[in-house]
């Protein structure tokens, strides 16, 4: 009985092991963008930036973009909603991108 017991013990702690084993590189591999993600992104920064300053001119340089696996956040501060409107739909169009959010903030001068 106690032979049993202690294969069945030893048996339990190899299923364990080889199924840590198992399941932590393909964890580690989802956890960590990969260099190719990486420079994905920042390609798609680059790229989304350039799309900005084309379409927005100087109001654009009051904008930061971020990504991640394609998805596309625009952050800052620009004083007119259209101006934001407009940023969020080019950088929607750049290939490459999945999705876009905006965090842009408007700001107004008028004071009424």
């Amino acid at each position: 009985m106690a032979i049993a017991f202690h294969r069945l013990a030893a048996n339990i702690v190899l299923a364990l092991a080889a199924g840590t084993a198992m399941v932590a590189p393909s964890m580690a591999a989802t956890d960590k963008p990969t260099m190719a993600a990486a420079t994905a992104d920042k390609e798609l920064n680059t790229t989304v930036m350039d799309a900005l300053k084309t379409s927005l001119g100087d109001d654009a340089a009051k904008l930061t973009v971020s990504s991640k696996k394609g998805v596309v956040t625009l952050r800052g501060w620009i004083n007119n909603s259209d101006l934001s409107t407009q940023a969020r739909e080019v950088a929607a169009k750049v290939p490459g991108a999945k999705k876009v959010y905006s965090r842009v903030r408007i700001w107004s001068t008028d004071h009424k």
